[in-house]
């Protein structure tokens, strides 16, 4: 077949030239160090020439430093001589004593320097000087035109090369995206696969403690724990609304002591305001020592009552009137309402106690705790798995891109017609 081409259109069918993925890096490395050869070569073909002009510009300066010193015909060409000749010939000197590198692009750069120094020294400094020395002007422009035009040729040389290593450094961060991008791809797929088999484990723990749950409930521990906790339900509510209710008592007494306390610093009775002020202190203080409560009533009622009976207090509603009708009742009926509270509240601890120390309740905790960490868990390993999922999801694509990128690429940095062969895909991209 492909002799059969050549007959037809009288020339040779090539093949395009395939690479596969993973030898892309050493052929850039190998295309590098062609770009450097071929411009060392360049540079050492065209050094010599370079560096005989500037040898022969250092010559003519010595001569015409030579010249400076004999006297002119014109005195304005002498004056001229004088003045621009010693400053044009030192300042030149020193672009031509500036050492030149080996290395291609150190040379050229430094060259370049020295041939940019020159020209401004030619325009600016030399200007005129070709009046009093036109031969030795006109060698240093030749000379200076010599360097000029070589490194104009190398100038587009180190261009070239400057954008074949533009095009090889585009080549190869293609290439490492790519590298990265299929690394990260395999990364996802084995951290997804963790995270089902993660999952996995996690329901079936769930599910385990479930079972264990379910089969506590049926045991006869389970149904006495039940029994208590309602129980311990049913005494917090009837706590709570005795405390509504004993609390409304407390409430009349405080407020009683707190207008029998302005009362007695109105009439500036700094002895019962400081024992009625302790009475209130204590009341405010939500204290359970019913005792205390009671013989502090009874030690500061007798100025409560005082108040009372001057009329200074007036008792406002019946709650006021049936709890202060004498100084023993109102004691009587603030440690009992003190009481019933400290007992209610003592009854509750006690049945707490009694459902902490019940084995089947320490394991019931024990159990719900685990089921809520492994269900935490599952939801956020789920979490997590979507999200490397979602980002899986965009990067085939990405990665398409970019080897269509870089299949495009490769022509233009070989000059010819190429394919890059994926491993992952076992055949060459066309």
């Amino acid at each position: 077949m492909l002799d059969r081409l050549r007959s037809l259109f009288g020339k040779e069918v090539r093949t395009p030239k395939e690479i596969p993925f993973d030898e892309l890096i050493p052929f850039i490395e190998s295309q590098e160090e062609a770009i450097r050869i071929h411009l060392e070569e360049e540079v050492a073909t065209r050094r010599p020439q370079i560096v005989a002009a500037i040898e022969n510009v250092r010559e003519i300066l010595d001569s015409v430093s030579d010249i400076e010193r004999k006297p002119s015909s014109h005195p304005k060409l002498e004056k001229i001589a004088q003045s621009s000749l010693p400053h044009f010939v030192r300042s030149l000197q020193q672009h031509v004593s500036r050492p030149l590198p080996e290395r291609a692009e150190e040379f050229y750069h430094e060259v370049s320097v020295l041939l940019k120094g020159c020209i401004n020294d030619m325009r600016g400094a030399g200007k005129y000087l070709p009046m009093v020395f036109p031969e030795e002007m006109k060698a240093l422009r030749h000379e200076i035109g010599i360097i000029g035009r070589t490194i104009n040729e190398l100038t587009t040389l180190v261009s070239q090369a400057k954008e074949k290593r533009r095009q090889l450094i585009s080549l190869r961060t293609t290439w490492s995206t790519i590298r990265s991008l299929t690394a990260g791809q395999n990364e996802r797929i084995a951290r997804i696969e963790k995270m089902h088999a993660k999952s996995a484990l996690l329901r079936a723990e769930s599910e385990r403690v479930r079972q264990s749950m379910k089969g506590l409930e049926r045991s006869a521990e389970y149904r006495e724990l039940e029994k208590r906790q309602h129980h311990l339900s049913r005494s917090l509510e009837e706590a709570k609304n005795l405390k509504l209710q004993k609390g409304q008592v407390l409430g009349t007494v405080l407020s009683l002591y707190r207008r029998a306390a302005r009362i007695a610093r109105h009439q500036n009775s700094r002895e019962k305001e400081k024992i009625l002020e302790e009475t209130i202190d204590l009341l405010e203080s939500s204290s359970q020592d019913c005792e205390r409560i009671s013989s502090c009533i009874q030690g500061t009622v007798a100025s409560l009552m005082e108040f009372i009976h001057s009329g200074a207090l007036p008792l406002k509603g019946q709650d006021e009137q049936r709890i202060f009708s004498s100084p023993q009742s109102a004691a009587d009926e603030i440690y009992q309402a003190c009481d019933e509270i400290r007992s209610a509240d003592r009854g509750i601890e006690e049945l707490q106690d009694q459902i902490r120390d019940m084995p089947v309740h320490g394991t019931l905790l024990q159990l719900r705790a685990e089921e809520g960490r492994l269900s935490h868990d599952y939801e956020k390993t789920l979490q997590e798995c979507t999200e490397e999922e979602d980002a899986l999801k965009s990067l085939p694509g990405r990665i398409k891109t970019l080897e269509n990128e870089l299949k495009g690429q490769i022509p233009v940095v070989l000059g010819e017609e190429c394919s890059v062969i994926f491993a992952r895909l076992g055949e060459p991209v066309k």
